[in-house]
C-alpha cells in the first residue's frame, strides 16, 4: 500500500511540475534575443504579398545564440499586421 501511494504521489508530482515544450521560450522571466535572416533583398514586401495566400518564406532564425536554418516564416494574426489608426483616441 505504501509503495502504491508513493508511486501515485510521484506521478502526481511529475505531472504537476513537468515542463511544457514551449515553457523555456514563452513562460520565463528571461528576455530572449530572436533574430530573423532572409536571403531575399525585398523580404518585407514578400511577407506582405504572401500573407493573404498563407505562404511561408524560407529563412533562418537565431534564438539566444542558437541558430536554426531553413524555417518557414510568415506574418500571423491581424492585430499586429494591421496597426489601427490613432483616430480612436
Amino acid at each position: 500500500m505504501k509503495i502504491s501511494l508513493l508511486f501515485l504521489n510521484l506521478i502526481f508530482f511529475c505531472l504537476l511540475y513537468s515542463q511544457n515544450p514551449g515553457d523555456y521560450l514563452f513562460n520565463t522571466p528571461i528576455i530572449h534575443t530572436i533574430k530573423i535572416y532572409f536571403n531575399q533583398p525585398n523580404w518585407y514586401d514578400s511577407l506582405i504579398y504572401y500573407k493573404p495566400l498563407d505562404i511561408k518564406m524560407k529563412g533562418d532564425i537565431e534564438i539566444d545564440g542558437y541558430y536554426i536554418s531553413s524555417v518557414g516564416i510568415q506574418f500571423k494574426g491581424n492585430s499586429s499586421f494591421n496597426v489601427p489608426s490613432k483616430t480612436y483616441l
